[in-house]
């Protein structure tokens, strides 16, 4: 299932939702300043690495030097959650973490993990979205059939 997920500094809510039909499928780099950690039926299933959300970046014009960026209050992200059973939709937490203020944070899966179950305090964690957040959302039934 993905799932759309409209977040701001202090709010965070499920958007919209829908079936994949491929597996999801655990990168073995992440280095993106923000992390999307999606938990099934109360264990990690899947990291999934973000850029910075909130701020938008453009591609270089070719009469101009550089990138242009813009940054944004408000953003959508989108997050995979591997379900193998269908017993496992009422268990989903989605937690995403900032990890900009993280000096040299590990980059790959178990590193990661680790340094966000010990809860540093440069880690700053956004509202979660949890299974009762995804079945309040007009998709859920159709999504979960």
């Amino acid at each position: 299932m993905r799932v759309a997920i409209a977040l701001d500094q202090e709010r965070v809510r499920p958007v919209g939702m829908w079936v994949v039909e491929t597996p999801a499928v655990q990168r073995p780099s992440l280095a993106g300043p923000y992390v999307a950690v999606v938990q099934v039926a109360g264990r990690s299933v899947l990291l999934q690495s973000l850029g910075d959300p909130f701020v938008t970046r453009s591609i270089q014009r070719p009469e101009e030097i550089g990138h242009y960026y813009v940054p944004r209050e408000r953003t959508t992200v989108h997050v995979d959650v591997p379900l193998s059973d269908k017993e496992d939709v009422g268990n989903i937490s989605i937690r995403i973490a900032d990890l900009s203020g993280v000096a040299d944070a590990p980059t790959d899966w178990h590193g990661l993990a680790a340094l966000l179950e010990r809860a540093p305090p440069e880690v700053r964690w956004l509202p979660s979205v949890e299974s009762a957040d995804l079945m309040k959302h007009r998709d859920w039934s159709q999504v979960i059939q």
